[in-house]
């Protein structure tokens, strides 16, 4: 005869909790190794120089809608360096808002590469050419400054 009151709550188990978890073992181990495949592979490759020396970097997939245009950093008390792969079908105009100097202005086109440096205060801006379709780009940003912000928004063009 069972003698444990009803409300009782029997101990947990290791097994019992991974249950209670939902997903078997070997899924949980597949989704740690899937996620850290996609985080070396966002941080690796691109076919780009090296970044400063002692600068931070961030390394990201881009999307810009049709009629849009990226805006990164304006303010900033450093310099930041982005280069861009454009890994899409309609070229990219890569320029910047100048603070104090005329800006250069760089068109990426399908499957090629720019680099750019910007100065501090200065904004960078990735404008689509394409009515209507998306440009896809890989980009690396380099801040001349550890911990240095910088803003990013979708403006129309």
């Amino acid at each position: 005869m069972n003698h444990t009151p009803p409300y009782a709550i029997p101990a947990q188990t290791h097994c019992s909790a991974r249950r209670a978890f939902g997903a078997p073992f070997w899924v949980t181990v597949l989704a740690i190794l899937t996620t850290g495949f996609v985080t070396l592979g966002c941080t690796t490759g691109g076919n780009f120089p090296e970044p400063y020396v002692e600068g931070e970097v961030l390394r990201s997939g881009l999307s810009i809608p049709p009629g849009q245009t990226f805006v990164l950093g304006g303010g900033q008390p450093a310099g930041f360096m982005v280069q861009v792969y454009n890994e899409g079908t309609v070229p990219v105009i890569l320029t910047g808002e100048p603070v104090g100097a005329q800006a250069k202005t760089l068109t990426v086109d399908p499957k090629s590469q720019a680099e750019a440096n910007f100065e501090p205060g200065q904004t960078a801006l990735m404008t689509n050419t394409s009515g209507d379709q998306s440009a896809k780009l890989n980009v690396t940003i380099t801040s001349l400054q550890p911990g240095q912000t910088l803003g990013m928004r979708y403006v129309d063009r």
